[in-house]
């Protein structure tokens, strides 16, 4: 089975994107096939809603401000794609649409917290920030099951995935000379100098770590400072909370059929030019935007 699918931000990206047709949409524009393009933004209500209540349920208050942030992050990324289209006609009308489309069904569902706007801020480390973000629920993940992991048959083969996502954000934040650059959602939970060290702790050696030390969310200086003797259960709980949150052969949760289409294994890569997350273009957007809805 494809190993991306044990670790929570690449399943549930994954799923979003099936969920609202993202493959599609691009295809659509590329092509500037506009009825399909219009059938797209119609139905954005609709695929978004399904999204949200086939899998609130599994959302708690920890993992809402995540799914937030990708709903955003991944509008942001197709409103971009209109603006970039000049070649489109109608792209601004498409991307306005798009966004109170969007905007309505987020507004409604209050209880996420979640909210769309536009903002006229430019941050070209965006997709860096995703990625930040990316990594920490995934290592918020791998700590709280630690020990099951180290008894999986695929236990090399998760930590190598997890330390090369590592290595690779680390090698990004120091080139662009952002080594106290934090995560925009884990904040202090997840730090650049703590990560430098997970492979103290993040292994498949046979040590296990005492379950007191997983049970809460982020423990990872403690884990860093000191690795206690393993207790007597620290097995109990661990397979069965991995069965429930990470099914290595399973499809990802909350995926809506007559909604869903296949989509590749590489993603489309979103434009260099976009902004924070939450926010969908440069300053001039928001104006084209404000310009749009006074004709």
């Amino acid at each position: 089975s494809d190993i991306r699918g044990f670790f929570p931000s690449e399943k549930n990206y994954k799923n979003l994107k099936e969920n609202i047709c993202y493959d599609s949409i691009f295809s659509h524009i590329e092509n500037q096939r506009h009825r399909d393009i219009s059938n797209w933004i119609d139905n954005l209500q609709r695929y978004l809603n399904v999204y949200i209540k086939s899998n609130e349920s599994s959302w708690n208050d920890s993992v809402r401000p995540k799914r937030c942030s990708d709903m955003n992050y991944i509008l942001d990324i197709i409103a971009e794609e209109f603006y970039n289209k000049r070649t489109l006609n109608n792209n601004i009308k498409y991307m306005h649409e798009l966004h109170t489309n969007s905007k309505s069904i987020l507004n409604a569902n209050r209880y996420l917290g979640c909210y769309r706007d536009f903002h006229n801020n430019i941050d070209e480390d965006r997709h860096l920030q995703k990625k930040f973000d990316d990594f920490c629920e995934d290592r918020s993940y791998i700590i709280s099951m630690l020990n099951y992991i180290k008894e999986h048959e695929k236990c090399a083969e998760i930590i190598s995935h997890f330390n090369n996502k590592r290595n690779e954000l680390i090698q990004e934040l120091e080139e662009k000379g952002k080594t106290n650059h934090t995560s925009s959602i884990y904040r202090d939970k997840c730090k650049i100098e703590t990560i430098k060290l997970d492979d103290k702790y993040i292994n498949c050696n046979s040590e296990q770590v005492p379950e007191d030390d997983l049970e809460s969310e982020y423990t990872f200086e403690k884990l860093v400072l000191s690795i206690k003797k393993p207790s007597a259960d620290v097995h109990e709980g661990s397979a069965q909370r991995l069965g429930q949150e990470a099914n290595l052969d399973g499809p990802s949760p909350g995926h809506a059929g007559g909604v869903t289409h296949e989509i590749s294994n590489d993603e489309t890569q979103p434009s260099p030019n976009a902004s924070i997350i939450g926010a969908t273009s440069v300053g001039t957007l928001s104006l084209l935007l404000l310009l749009y809805k006074v004709k």
